[in-house]
C-alpha cells in the first residue's frame, strides 16, 4: 500500500513502523478502500490491516463484501466506525431467467417460433433457474455451458 500511495517502497520492517506510517501518509489521501469477498474472520489479522486505513480524510470508505454476516460483523467491530449492512437479495425470477437465456442461447437469443426443442430447452431453462435463487452468477455460468449443447437431454 505504501508503495502505492506514497512511491515509496519500504524495506522489511517490523508492523509497528509499517502501520505508523501508512497512518501517516493516509491522512493525506481520501480513498475508497474495496475488500472483496471476504471469508476469514481474524480479528487481530484484519485489526492490523485495517487499522491504518481508517486514517484516511474524511470521505474515505472502506467496503468490503463477504457472504457472512458474521464476517460483516467483525469488520465493522475491527474499524469501529459506524457501519451501514447492506444485504443484496438475488435477482428475481424473470430477471434471472433473462440472464440465464442470454448465456445459453446468445445476446440475441434464438428465434421463438424456431422449434420444438427450443420450447422445450425454454421449459428446462424456467425449472434450472428456479433452483437458482436468483444467483446471477450462477445463471450465467450455467447458461454459458450449457450453451456448447441445445438438447433437451444434455440439459436435463
Amino acid at each position: 500500500m505504501l508503495k502505492y500511495l506514497n512511491k515509496w517502497k519500504p524495506h522489511l520492517m517490523q508492523l509497528p513502523p509499517l502501520q505508523s506510517t501508512l497512518k501517516f501518509v493516509m491522512q493525506s489521501k481520501k480513498l475508497l478502500h474495496v475488500l472483496d469477498d471476504v471469508w476469514e474472520g481474524n480479528t487481530t489479522k484484519w485489526g492490523n490491516v485495517l487499522s491504518p486505513l481508517t486514517k484516511g480524510s474524511l470521505g474515505g470508505k472502506i467496503l468490503v463484501t463477504t457472504r457472512m454476516d458474521s464476517i460483516a460483523s467483525m469488520i465493522a467491530e475491527v474499524i469501529r466506525k459506524k457501519n451501514k449492512l447492506l444485504r443484496l437479495e438475488g435477482l428475481g425470477d424473470d430477471e434471472c431467467l433473462q440472464l440465464f437465456k442470454t448465456h445459453a442461447f446468445g445476446a440475441f437469443g434464438v428465434k421463438e417460433n424456431s422449434s420444438r426443442v427450443h420450447k422445450e430447452l425454454e421449459c428446462i431453462a424456467e425449472e434450472i433457474v428456479k433452483k437458482l435463487s436468483g444467483a446471477p452468477l450462477a445463471a450465467k455460468v450455467i447458461g454459458g455451458v450449457l450453451k456448447s449443447e441445445l438438447t433437451p437431454k444434455h440439459w436435463e
